[in-house]
C-alpha cells in the first residue's frame, strides 16, 4: 500500500465518520427528546393529580356520610321533640301512668323470659328528671346484671322495651368478665308531671 492510498483511505474513513456523525445529529434533530421528556413529565404530573384527587374524593365521601348521619340523627331528634310537644299538649296520648311496682315486675318478668340465670329484682338506682319538656318528666332505672349468656342479656333489653310502653334504653355498659358478662343498663321512660 502506498502512502497515497493510506492517505485516501484515512480521508475516506474520516469522511465516513463525519457523515455518520452528521446523520446522527440529523436523526436527533428529527426526534427531539424534549417532547418525550415533556410528555413524560406531564403524564407523571397527571398521575400525581389523579392520586390527590382520589384522596380528596375519599375525604369528601367520608365527610358526606358523616354529615348525612348527623342530619338523620337531627331529623330523628326533631321528630322525638315534636312527639314530646304533642304529648305535653294532649296528655291522653301519653301511654304512661303505670305504677312503679308494675314496671319493675315487668322488667323482672322480661329478664326471666329472656333466660337470665338470676333476674334483677330491684334497680341499683332510679331517679326522676323533672321537666324534660313542658309537663313531662324522665324516669330512669339503672340495673346491673351478670350472666354467662350475652344473648340472654340482649334479649332481656328487647323484651323490656317491647313490654313496657314508652320504655327506652338510655345507656348501656357491657364488659366481659372471666366467666360471664357484666351489663349496666339504664332504662328511661317519659311520664306526665303530676
Amino acid at each position: 500500500m502506498t502512502p497515497a492510498d493510506a492517505r485516501t483511505r484515512e480521508l475516506a474513513d474520516q469522511a465516513r465518520d463525519e457523515v455518520a456523525a452528521a446523520a446522527s445529529r440529523a436523526e436527533s434533530r428529527n426526534r427531539p427528546r424534549v417532547f418525550i421528556l415533556a410528555s413524560s413529565l406531564a403524564l407523571a404530573i397527571a398521575f400525581v393529580m389523579l392520586v390527590l384527587g382520589m384522596g380528596a374524593k375519599a375525604n369528601a365521601d367520608s365527610s358526606l356520610r358523616r354529615e348525612r348521619a348527623q342530619a338523620n340523627e337531627a331529623v330523628e331528634l326533631l321528630a322525638r321533640l315534636r312527639q314530646l310537644d304533642e304529648a305535653a299538649k294532649d296528655s291522653t296520648k301519653l301511654p304512661f301512668g303505670e305504677q312503679l311496682s308494675k314496671i319493675r315486675s315487668k322488667i323482672t318478668d322480661a329478664a326471666s323470659r329472656a333466660g337470665l340465670k338470676s333476674p334483677p329484682q330491684l334497680p341499683v338506682s332510679d331517679q326522676v328528671v323533672r321537666n324534660v319538656a313542658a309537663g313531662v318528666n324522665r324516669n330512669t332505672w339503672t340495673y346491673e346484671v351478670r350472666d354467662p349468656s350475652l344473648r340472654a342479656m340482649l334479649d332481656w333489653l328487647q323484651l323490656a322495651i317491647k313490654d313496657i310502653p314508652g320504655f327506652e334504653v338510655y345507656s348501656v355498659t357491657l364488659k366481659p368478665e372471666q366467666n360471664q358478662w357484666y351489663l349496666r343498663v339504664t332504662f328511661s321512660r317519659l311520664e306526665r308531671s303530676s
